[in-house]
């Protein structure tokens, strides 16, 4: 007896550049995201699988648009550098010189390729100063909030001759203002 019935949804593929980005790359990027932290709840909640299934939409997509990006550099490479990255496969995994080499070299090609291309996107960027940072995360603190790790039950000052009863009592006050304004 079947319990529960499928039903036939049809979707409208994702196009980048002409290009169909398959369901195996989105089930990909939905996987990775479940094994994040953040995200590892996100299923449960009302609309967290639509929530998901976009955030996987646009990691595939990035993902297309780069290795098109990839695809169409024609710099140049360093064969210096191809040749020494070959060899220190070759000589870490064991292989024999000659076995597949062909593959491992465009691999090796690709993967210097996407390098170069995230470097010529992106940049080298300065890295940002402290009170920018400290700017950003008081501007933007509820993007990084998350579940408590932590819990405190107890807040346990000493009380002795050098910390008496009413110094312990403003120290734990203070420390519970403080949790409460996060």
């Amino acid at each position: 007896m079947r319990l529960w019935r499928r039903t036939w949804r049809p979707t409208i593929p994702l196009l980048v550049n002409g290009e169909v980005v398959a369901d195996d790359l989105i089930r990909d990027e939905t996987t990775k995201l479940r094994n994040l932290p953040g995200w590892a709840d996100e299923e449960a909640q009302g609309d967290g699988k639509l929530r998901m299934r976009a955030a996987a939409e646009d990691g595939a997509i990035a993902r297309v648009l780069l290795r098109q990006a990839v695809e169409q550099d024609r710099q140049a490479l360093n064969p210096t550098k191809i040749e020494g990255e070959l060899l220190k496969d070759i000589q870490s995994s064991g292989r024999r010189p000659g076995v597949a080499q062909d593959t491992l070299r465009k691999q090796i090609e690709f993967s210097l390729r996407t390098e170069q291309t995230v470097m010529a996107l992106v940049g080298r960027r300065a890295r940002p100063r402290e009170k920018d940072l400290i700017a950003f995360y008081r501007k933007h603190r509820p993007r990084f909030t998350g579940q408590e790790l932590i819990s405190a039950s107890h807040i346990l000052k000493r009380v002795n001759k050098e910390c008496p009863d009413e110094q312990a009592r403003r120290v734990m006050e203070s420390a519970i203002a403080e949790l409460e304004r996060g």
